[in-house]
């Protein structure tokens, strides 16, 4: 049986807005996750983007990802904003080597102190590449 295009190369995502971030360091609020179906192995695409405002200019925004279901978390991440006013976007794009399965991709973020915080939105996708 011949396979189709769309069998090999699949695409998954998900999308939130307006997440208040009420939690500080070292606890964590989980804000966005895409799991997919059963996937083959392949290389996969994943990329993470957030929206987020931040009302203080000497506290952090800090965020995470896991590749594997929330069993492990990659290192923190800690962004601080420049102006209070600004809102700020961060993005980042990972190459992963599936070996088969459901992939599930999680992130949580937290903040510093007690600033104002907001993810304005979140962006999880899962491609396959090859």
């Amino acid at each position: 049986m011949a396979r189709e295009i769309f069998d090999i190369l699949t695409f998954d995502y998900n999308i939130v807005e307006d997440i208040d971030i009420t939690t500080t360091d070292p606890n964590w609020t989980n804000v966005i996750s895409v799991s997919t179906l059963e996937r083959e192995n392949g290389v996969y695409k994943i990329t993470f983007s957030l929206k987020f405002h931040l009302n203080s200019t000497s506290q952090s925004f800090l965020y995470r990802f896991s590749l594997d279901g929330g069993n492990t978390w990659g290192p923190a991440y800690e962004k601080e904003v420049k102006d209070r006013h600004n809102t700020e976007v961060v993005e980042v794009i990972d190459m992963i080597n599936h070996t088969g399965g459901q992939i599930e991709v999680f992130c949580q973020c937290t903040r510093e102190g007690t600033a104002t915080c907001e993810v304005i939105k979140g962006f999880i996708s899962v491609e396959r590449k090859g």
